[in-house]
């Protein structure tokens, strides 16, 4: 893990990512999950991180952001299959009072202070902070993704639509949850 990142994290929680993704032999089940993770992670995680940048004179939003970036990190844990079946409007209190099991070990505690949900305020440092968080996220996660919010990025988005819908033939999954998903975003 980046060193600058450790020493801006204060909070004494582990952040090790992913600690219980592995690659099991490409089941069907495994490469949907991961597909739609991946997805999420693209479609709302990058747009959140750019929001954030945008944030440095609000801290109201900074707030909410952390919040929403929360339940992003809530619903990908439920996608991983943690076994935590929650409504969306629960999603986050969930994660607030048990924690995270596949996108990092946290319990409730740690989930709080790894965010920084506790700040009523905005900080200095808090901006870089998230940024920093999602850097080292992106980092542990198995596959590269791409940041569809630049433009540079728009043919690269659609290569790695393309190469799911051709995993998703090779695993036997209907690729029409793909194009629901684009739908959703």
């Amino acid at each position: 893990m980046n060193a600058s990142f450790q020493n801006m994290n204060n909070s004494g929680v582990s952040f090790e990512f992913f600690p219980l993704l592995t690659h099991p032999g490409a089941t069907a089940v495994h490469v949907r999950r991961l597909i739609t993770v991946s997805w999420l992670m693209m479609g709302e995680g990058f747009p959140i991180i750019e929001d954030v940048e945008g944030a440095s004179n609000d801290p109201d939003l900074l707030r909410r952001l952390r919040l929403l970036l929360g339940d992003l990190l809530a619903q990908l844990d439920a996608e991983l299959g943690s076994g935590v079946e929650v409504i969306s409007d629960h999603r986050l209190a969930v994660a607030a009072e048990y924690g995270l099991s596949r996108v990092a070990d946290w319990d409730g505690p740690s989930f709080v202070a790894a965010l920084q949900l506790e700040k009523v305020t905005a900080q200095a440092g808090d901006i870089t902070y998230l940024q920093e968080l999602w850097r080292v996220i992106l980092e542990a996660y198995p596959i590269t993704l791409i940041n569809p919010l630049n433009p540079e990025s728009q043919s690269g988005v659609l290569k790695a639509l393309r190469n799911w819908s051709k995993l998703c033939d090779a695993a036997g999954i209907d690729s029409a949850f793909l194009a629901s998903m684009m739908k959703d975003v």
